[in-house]
């Protein structure tokens, strides 16, 4: 790491060097004469030449750079054309301001992006997640300017609760209130520039991470949410958010110019902007090299940081913890033996029944690794009943799969319910499997845990509540999904099968459906329309069905 990081170093250093040179070319190609601010209308031409000669700028422009370069090597930026103090000095006036301005923007912008990411990211597709993201691309659409002068607008001018810009109130020097007041308005801007991208990467990389074969295994080898949260998808997400924010910090410099312009800030933006009008070559080629400076530090410290980040995944992954590697199936056969699958009251149906038996040779999995970012204790395979007894031991929250016994042990039933939602885990908060499951549809049944039964519907495994379940073959007419067509050249989805006026969406011939059941009358069919998901009811001639298709208990 060392040897890389001092090549960077290394290289850092030509890069710099035609900086300078491209900034300088550029500077004096710009229009205009800096001799133009001493030149009075009575002036002679000798005394004009004799202002650019003690401005250096009578000498070759190759001749000025070898000066300029030595004088830099040297600490020296030279004197300001405009007040003829040293840049330096002028520089570490305008540093302050600046610094504090960024800072706070930075960390308001961070504070916010991430969190709202990682919400983003673990409400994918809801309604939470899209509103979000439309503030992201709302944010993003707004240039820093206009929405500067907008909130100068509205809050200076219109509501009169802060100030128009500046950074004190002469006479409060030292007042942080008075501080603080004029700091909202342009750290709102600066923060809103970077905090609507940090959304967007932090819940594409949290999304990535949540995708992971790990964070499968750890959810069935047992750990609690939140300590795959913390442990597993926050510390692997975030490693590449870094290099993120290495990318953004000189983009602040950029951003400083236009927002300190806007608000009359004295920092480093706005000194640029002066020079620029008054063509104050010394002070403007010290902020370029000082600033390619900063970024090119920023840079290597972000690759010493990703560096190190990986160095330490790479030294964790010897801790026996859970396996990065390891695919779902690999939990097939878990120490934690469930007895016979049935539907309660039954009570051997309960997988935390203390008599239940174990594999005696439950034990710590050695070949067990862990993801890059996980540091925690060893998971244990151990029986419910036991997990008191150690401290580390972890239960089964809930299963993935059904294990061998499951299945040897599984019932029939089916969906005593209508339009039931079946879940990842037991309970409401964990995310639909599928959504609407038709009443009398056929299911397998495992195990009951926590009010809940672990099912198979339609060849996906998950949970539904015992109150919807029932055991045994469904009843005669049954409901179920069967696969249809729209048989007529057009057709109407209607919300009530009783009134015709209720149309949803029309469709054409060949449209392809999924009929859940016929009503009473026989008449119609409660459909689901594939290509938009829309459900409604359809008069039943005019669609073909590939089964029988029963009629709504």
């Amino acid at each position: 790491m060392g040897k890389y990081i001092l090549k960077r170093v290394l290289i850092s250093i030509p890069v710099l060097f035609l900086i300078s040179i491209g900034a300088f070319v550029l500077v004096h190609l710009t229009p205009g004469d800096p001799a133009d601010m001493y030149i009075s209308p009575d002036m002679t031409a000798a005394q004009v030449e004799m202002t650019r000669a003690a401005l250096g700028l009578d000498r070759p422009l190759f001749i000025q750079y070898v000066d300029w370069m030595a004088n830099f090597l040297t600490g020296n930026m030279g004197f300001s054309f405009a007040d003829r103090q040293p840049v330096l000095d002028i520089i570490s006036q305008r540093l302050g301001p600046t610094l504090l301005l960024m800072s706070i923007s930075l960390i308001v912008a961070y504070a916010t992006a991430i969190p709202l990411g990682i919400i983003a990211a673990l409400h994918k597709n809801s309604k939470l997640d899209r509103a979000i993201i439309g503030w992201t691309f709302f944010n993003v659409s707004f240039p820093p300017f206009f929405l500067g002068l907008a909130l100068i607008y509205i809050f200076a001018v219109e509501l009169d609760l802060l100030p128009t810009g500046g950074m004190e109130v002469l006479g409060m020097e030292n007042d942080g209130i008075d501080l603080a007041e004029h700091l909202v308005l342009p750290v709102i801007v600066m923060a809103a520039q970077f905090s609507a991208n940090m959304i967007r990467y932090v819940r594409a990389s949290v999304l990535e991470v949540l995708g992971q074969n790990y964070i499968r295994t750890a959810l069935a080898k047992g750990l609690k949410w939140r300590q795959i949260l913390r442990f597993h998808v926050l510390r692997n997400s975030l490693i590449p958010i870094v290099t993120v924010i290495g990318t953004d910090l000189p983009k602040v410099i950029g951003g400083a110019v236009i927002t300190e312009q806007i608000f009359q800030w004295p920092g480093i933006g706005s000194l640029t902007v002066a020079a620029i009008n008054s063509r104050d070559y010394p002070v403007l080629m010290a902020i370029v090299i000082l600033s390619a400076i900063a970024v090119l530090v920023i840079a290597l410290i972000t690759v010493a940081i990703v560096l190190i980040s990986n160095c330490n995944k790479s030294g964790s992954r010897n801790k026996p913890t859970v396996s990065p590697t390891a695919t779902i199936e690999a939990t097939e056969e878990p120490s934690i033996e469930p007895t016979t699958a049935v539907v309660t009251p039954d009570p051997a149906l309960n997988p935390i029944d203390p008599n239940t038996t174990t594999d005696p040779d439950a034990t710590t999995d050695p070949d067990a690794t862990t993801d890059p970012g996980n540091s925690g204790d060893p998971v244990i395979n151990t029986p419910p009943s036991q997990a008191t007894a150690n401290p580390s031991a972890t239960a089964l929250d809930y299963y993935t799969e059904p294990t061998s016994t499951m299945k040897k042990n599984a019932k029939d039933g089916y969906v005593s319910g209508d339009k039931v939602n079946m879940r990842k885990g037991p309970g409401t908060k964990y995310d639909k499997v599928k959504s609407d499951i038709a009443k009398n549809t056929k299911l397998t049944l495992y195990v009951e845990q926590d009010g809940w039964l672990f099912v198979k519907c339609d060849s996906k495994y998950g949970y539904i509540k015992n109150d919807y379940v029932k055991t045994g073959s469904a009843p005669s007419g049954a409901t179920g999904e069967v696969s249809g067509t729209v048989n007529a050249s057009t057709i109407a989805l209607r919300k009530d099968a009783s009134n015709s006026s209720q149309c949803i969406k029309e469709y054409s011939k060949g449209e392809a459906v999924t009929i859940y059941y016929k009503s009473s009358d026989g008449k119609w069919y409660y459909v689901k329309v594939k290509s938009d998901g829309k459900k409604g009811w359809m008069y039943a001639d005019y669609v073909k069905a590939s089964g029988k298709v029963g009629t709504k208990n």
